[in-house]
């Protein structure tokens, strides 16, 4: 430019740049209104503040000033600018000035994209319920999220900046040092802790994250959410859990109560056959004493049967939830609860088939493994008693230290693809009203929380479910060669 301010030469990259042709560069001021440059805050830049103006006027050189240039079509470049003023000649003062610029628009777009896209995750870290601030190693807060700040009266300019120790006031800040002094070694820290906030004491779990710069500590994360609700939701997911087993248990109970009233019932006749029968030789004048020993031992032996099935009602029917792990045998597991069930499985005309080792023993809780049982022998029966070959097999063995027990039956097996579905709750193949679907995926959870391992054995060519648990730690004998 000269000393009236208008451009005198320029290099092809300029008109590339600001979109003119040479004529309409040539001779163009920077007071010319055309040029619509506006500052990066979007106002106005005035003519007479141009830098190669301000270079021209001061004879002082001005260097990387932003301006906003509207090209012809309207189109906004981003440039930086430095002008140095050029004394020609014997002149004191400048004669003419030289501007270069530098095509910034890419570098403004994505400074503004970013800018952007930092309000928005800014937005959203304020909107969160989980608390977020982060702190360098000197324990100062390089930023934090309005829910940390407003925990303590404050807002997020107030707090960054400030010392944890300040922040947190002397008796937090001790609960929090063995943490800080953790994370700052390179370990995260992750615990719950109980918290006052709003008047109200919240279960928070805390997270304290190392941030690391070129493999060096250079302060933390710290991240705390409430999870008193979640903890609230566990507590009743595991009271409705207790329900539902205990729903299915009793569910099972009515499906067997047929049987059940059969397996009372017949031992009840015997009882009274057997009385009238005694009561009428009393009266008679010769008792027949050998006769009548004979039946009294018949009634005493009815009388046990019905004892160990109501024993084996009241085991099954009781709340066991809070029950300690026991060794049990094994046998005499299979065996009480199938004092249940045998009746129903005579009358369907199933063969049962028992090999169970006799000194083979589980920690369990007794009452939780019957219903397991109960509910897989329920299912066998339901399942061949339409077949012509019916029968139902429990085999319990031990292998590599933990006892597997096996009940199968002469089903053709599940398949495959209600095989994948079978264990879901509420998913039955039973027609309404003789099932729930609750029983195998309960049966799962039972096992499950016995540390051992419930399945469908897809290889068994009839159809065969597989209960592994840890072998008992009492009193095990040792298996027989």
């Amino acid at each position: 430019s000269d000393s009236e301010m208008k451009i005198i030469d320029f290099n092809p990259a300029a008109l590339v740049a600001l979109g003119l042709t040479a004529d309409q560069l040539t001779g163009r001021s920077s007071m010319d209104p055309r040029w619509e440059t506006i500052h990066e805050d979007g106002r106005p830049f005035p003519g007479d503040q141009h830098p190669s103006v301000v270079a021209l006027r001061t004879g002082r050189a001005v260097r990387n000033v932003v301006m906003g240039v509207h090209r012809p079509n309207a189109e906004l470049l981003w440039i930086e600018i430095n002008s140095t003023p050029l004394y020609l000649g014997e002149s004191k003062s400048p004669t003419n000035v030289v501007t270069s610029f530098t095509d910034i628009t890419s570098w403004k777009t994505a400074e503004a994209t970013i800018a952007g896209k930092t309000a928005e995750l800014r937005k959203v870290l304020d909107g969160s319920p989980v608390w977020i601030a982060h702190w360098n190693r000197e324990l100062k807060n390089v930023s934090a999220n309005a829910g940390y700040c407003a925990h303590f009266g404050k807002t997020p300019s107030e707090v960054e900046g400030r010392s944890m120790e300040a922040l947190l006031g002397p008796a937090l800040f001790a609960m929090a040092a063995p943490h800080v002094r953790a994370v700052l070694n390179g370990e995260k820290q992750v615990f719950e802790r109980e918290l006052a906030h709003s008047g109200l004491v919240q279960q928070k779990l805390i997270t304290y994250t190392p941030d690391v710069e070129a493999g060096a500590v250079a302060g933390f994360f710290l991240v705390i959410a409430d999870v008193t609700e979640i903890k609230k939701l566990g507590q009743e997911r595991g009271e409705m859990a207790a329900k539902l087993v205990e729903s299915s248990r009793l569910s099972t109970l009515g499906e067997m109560a047929g049987g059940i009233a059969h397996e009372i019932n017949t031992p009840l006749a015997v009882i009274i056959t057997s009385s009238d029968l005694l009561l009428s030789q009393i009266g008679e004048k010769s008792v027949d004493l050998p006769g009548v020993a004979a039946r009294v031992k018949k009634i005493q032996g009815t009388a046990q049967r019905i004892a160990k099935i109501v024993s084996g009602l009241r085991l099954f029917s009781r709340d066991s939830e809070k029950d300690p792990l026991e060794d049990v045998s094994v046998l005499g597991l299979v065996e009480t609860t199938l004092d249940l069930c045998r009746e129903k499985i005579g009358y369907e005309s199933i063969e049962l088939r028992l090999d169970v080792y006799k000194h083979l023993k589980i920690s369990v809780r007794a009452t939780e493994i019957s219903q397991v049982l109960m509910n897989l022998i329920g299912n066998s029966v339901d399942a061949v008693s339409p077949l012509a070959e019916k029968w139902i097999e429990l085999k319990a063995f031990e292998r590599d230290s933990k006892v597997l027990i096996w009940v199968t039956d002469s089903g053709q097996g599940i398949p495959t693809a209600l095989a994948k579905k079978i264990m879901d709750p509420f998913f039955t193949t039973k027609d309404v009203g003789k099932g729930t679907g609750l029983g195998l995926s309960i049966s799962t959870r039972i096992i499950q929380a016995h540390k051992g391992k419930f399945f469908y054995d897809q290889r068994c060519p009839n159809t065969r479910f597989v209960i592994e648990l840890p072998i008992g730690n009492v009193g095990r004998q040792p298996m027989a060669a």
